[in-house]
């Protein structure tokens, strides 16, 4: 339903609609987002669900990712 897009720009409307969409987190994320919208969106990933980055930029650059995020099974994956 329409109710379930969010623009991914404005990162807390983004945060607040996915999580009102799946309160217990995204099984799937692919992600093309760089910076702070990359962060927020690791956030989103539910326990033992898959964060799949499309984008280079943060690599590149090597962006610090609060590997707790991690703690409850999720995995990251680059696939470029």
């Amino acid at each position: 339903p329409e109710s379930n897009i969010f623009n991914s720009r404005d990162s807390s409307a983004f945060s607040f609609g996915a999580r009102r969409a799946a309160p217990e987190g995204m099984d799937l994320i692919l992600n093309s987002l760089a910076g702070e919208a990359m962060l927020r969106s690791l956030e989103l990933v539910a326990p033992f669900g898959r964060f799949v980055e499309i984008g280079k930029r943060d690599q590149l650059e090597g962006t610090r990712v609060d590997l707790r995020e991690f703690a409850e099974g999720a995995a990251y994956c680059s696939a470029h």
